[in-house]
């Protein structure tokens, strides 16, 4: 006998072809290169200051090569409070906008890095240590290297620029999602280096 209260289908993510990705969840196109900026020759390894990602996203436009048109409006993966306010306690078990485990589609990294990717943090929600965590799937952190994953390319094993924009204060407009342990985190300091990858509302078909 069927199940009277089957579980909701995992929203997919699908491969449009010409290096995109669609996000059903989110309702975005992700880059399918995870370091493009490295690819099309923008950044020697991909990283880029706050300042050098903000602009080269804004301005970025990358040619559809199955659909024959150019892409703009490309910016980079937000953030917005998963409750009614920003809770800045870091959590492991999802629940605060900092931490671990965060699967809410409010937080567009965290949300493709658990839900549609299946990644592992450091930390369960339960506070226990999961045999391998992060991008290459190690026992302990590794912050180099790149891995495929799924259907995401080149995927840096480090850290990614986020952003709330719009948000009030108290939340800093920049945001970092760690790939190579899982976590969240906000007011990181805007002169470091870190990778990038662009992000546009709405499909391309």
């Amino acid at each position: 006998m069927p199940d009277p209260n089957p579980a909701p289908a995992k929203p997919a993510l699908h491969d449009r072809g010409g290096g995109l990705l669609y996000d059903e969840a989110l309702g975005v196109t992700w880059l399918q290169d995870a370091n493009y900026a490295r690819s099309c020759g923008a950044s020697p390894t991909g990283k880029m200051s706050w300042a050098q990602a903000q602009a080269w996203v804004g301005s970025l436009v990358y040619r559809d090569p199955v659909r024959g048109v150019d892409l703009s409006g490309w910016r980079l993966p937000k953030v917005r409070p998963i409750g009614e306010s920003w809770n800045h306690q870091f959590r492991m078990d999802g629940r605060s906008d900092e931490g671990y485990n965060i699967r809410s589609p409010r937080s567009e990294f965290s949300h493709m890095y658990y839900i549609h990717l299946g990644l592992h943090g450091w930390w369960t929600p339960t506070g226990e240590h999961p045999e391998t965590f992060g991008v290459r799937k190690h026992w302990t952190a590794m912050w180099s290297g790149e891995a495929d994953v799924g259907p995401v390319k080149r995927l840096q094993s480090d850290r990614y620029w986020c952003h709330s924009p719009g948000e009030p204060f108290p939340s800093p407009a920049v945001w970092v999602f760690t790939t190579a342990e899982g976590n969240q985190r906000d007011g990181l300091a805007r002169p470091n280096h870190l990778f990038v990858w662009p992000v546009r509302d709405g499909d391309v078909i």
